[in-house]
């Protein structure tokens, strides 16, 4: 079974509790041969259900930053690229990282269940302030590449959620380990980006993953403002990064960048905009940005608008009733989605796009009628709780994992005293009254654009907690480099060996690429173009 036939039947192949009224969050490709247990997962639940995600079927809006929720394996993701100038030796051998204190969060080169060793990795909580009542801990994984011609890189990931591990992504994604399905065992990961870049997996806002604190965060300000705090600490700690010395002759010159998913989007565009206003208080130089299925316009555009031509495309896999695909219908056009879809969806972009959100003060009840466009998750599974709303239901891709509780595990990573870990955190310390900054479209993201050698905005055209549709429209809604949008369509070919991937177009320093065959988690889907991106983004490869 093989291209559509393959994700067709990873659909089909099961019966969930509302096999009429689900929507998958990732029409994956690579699961033909049925969705078996994870290694990482709760005993109790089945991976199977790991990539559906609901439609909204409520009378109460959720803020974007509860149903933009980031997959567990890279989030709708992004990139930032830094510059680091590491010490000449790298010239000849990998960096050696000599401090006392780096050498209190080395980690065990064979961890348990392995039986592969790792390179020598660097894990722990790093305090953020020394003033006592600021408690403030993140959590990172430091994962140094071996491979020399790429001692010069330097990646940030992030998950987004918000509040969802990034060691979600470093076990399941782009790190060096690799789950198989129905293996209680790991792999090294043949497609992971430690092999052309020094890879640092970061826990954060303060109380996700083993991360801890309380503060309490409200808006992107603060999330950067960590963040900027985080990298200035860790270069203490890890000072062979540190360009001070080499930054002006561009000798043994490092390239490093910040890379996540989904709402993720919110928090790097903030923190780039922070580091380029802040650059010189920082030994890294921010280079570009990689978005993955990222959270960066109006909900409205990215879920409301584009769910029913999604559903609809998807129609034989999905199943849905027929009186229900009415009703989407009937709300699609109500709501003057489809009216939308069809003037503005255009290149080059056909003006100023007007506020849809106002069709809910024009039309009576649209506010409510446009909810009909989803469904809440607990129609799909009962008898479990949401990470943000007990009372919605959960997608179990964010239910509670067991391989980083061991206590073997957490001594290995030098958390053994930390709290209980789970993939996406409940705190009510992330956004508790939703997160009060604009989504990074309208100032922000233009902003970062303009200052980064390469922004890249990378999309699975599979996605279906955010599909396609919605980011395309908010790129074209958007101003960058004095002009609205892209002039042509994104319709120029990724290949890699010869295989086409996707398509892609760049104009004035942003590239969009849309991604065949993979869905919200572009590094688990489809490994082979993620890592391909990745290097573009570094500069190691001229094009797409």
């Amino acid at each position: 079974m093989a291209g559509t036939q393959a994700w067709r039947h990873a659909l089909t192949g099961f019966a969930p509790r509302c096999i009429h009224e689900i929507v998958p969050y990732v029409l994956q490709p690579r699961y033909k041969q049925g969705y078996d247990p994870h290694p990482l997962m709760s005993s109790t639940l089945s991976h199977r259900f790991t990539h559906l995600i609901s439609l909204k079927l409520s009378t109460m809006r959720y803020p974007t930053w509860m149903h933009s929720l980031s997959a567990y394996l890279l989030i709708f993701a992004f990139g930032i690229q830094c510059k680091a100038i590491p010490s000449p030796s790298a010239a000849g051998s990998p960096l050696e990282f000599k401090s006392a204190a780096a050498q209190k969060y080395m980690v065990p080169r064979k961890l348990p269940l392995m039986d592969f060793l790792l390179p020598q990795t660097y894990a722990g909580l790093l305090k953020l302030s020394e003033k006592p009542d600021e408690t403030e801990q993140l959590f990172f994984w430091f994962v140094p590449t071996e491979n020399l011609a790429a001692q010069r890189n330097l990646a940030l990931w992030t998950n987004g959620g918000p509040g969802c591990s990034s060691l979600l992504g470093a076990f399941q994604e782009n790190g060096p380990i690799m789950w198989k399905r129905g293996s209680p065992k790991a792999t090294l990961n043949p497609n992971s980006w430690s092999r052309v870049s020094h890879m640092l997996y970061l826990e954060h806002p303060v109380n996700v993953g083993f991360s801890t604190g309380k503060v309490v965060i409200n808006n992107e300000k603060q999330v950067a403002d960590y963040m900027f705090k985080f990298l200035t600490n860790f270069l203490k700690i890890f000072p062979e990064l540190n360009s001070a010395n080499f930054y002006q002759t561009n000798v043994f010159a490092s390239d490093g960048c910040i890379t996540g998913e989904s709402y993720a989007g919110m928090y790097l565009s903030y923190t780039a905009n922070l580091i380029y206003t802040r650059q010189s208080e920082l030994a890294l130089k921010l280079q570009g940005v990689l978005f993955i299925d990222a959270v960066l316009s109006p909900s409205v555009f990215q879920e409301d608008v584009p769910i029913y031509p999604f559903v609809k495309l998807h129609q034989d896999i999905f199943k849905l009733s027929p009186t229900f695909m009415k009703e989407l219908e009937t709300a699609h056009k109500t709501c003057g989605y489809a009216d939308y879809l069809e003037k503005f969806l255009k290149y080059p972009a056909p003006g100023k796009f007007p506020d849809i959100s106002k069709v809910w003060v024009i039309l009576p009840h649209s506010y409510v009628v446009s909810q009909r466009l989803t469904l809440p998750s607990s129609l799909c599974i009962s008898g479990t709780s949401n990470i943000y709303n007990k009372d919605r239901g959960v997608d179990p891709l964010f239910s509670k994992h067991t391989y980083l509780d061991r206590p073997d595990v957490r001594k290995a990573l030098n958390v053994a005293n930390a709290p209980p870990w789970v993939g996406c955190s409940e705190s009510k310390t992330i956004f508790p009254d939703n997160d009060s900054s604009p989504d990074p479209s309208g100032k922000v993201l233009p902003n970062v654009i303009a200052k980064s050698k390469r922004t890249i905005v990378a999309h699975g055209k599979f996605d279906g907690r955010l599909p396609i549709q919605g980011i395309s429209l908010g790129l074209q809604s958007m101003t960058w480099a004095g002009k609205q949008g892209f002039t042509k369509p994104i319709d120029v070919d990724f290949k890699v060996d010869g295989k086409s991937l996707g398509n892609f177009r760049t104009e004035r320093g942003l590239t969009y690429v849309q991604v065949s065959e993979a869905g919200h988690m572009i590094p688990q889907d489809a490994p082979v173009a993620a890592l391909a991106i990745f290097e573009y983004l570094l500069g190691n490869r001229a094009s797409l």
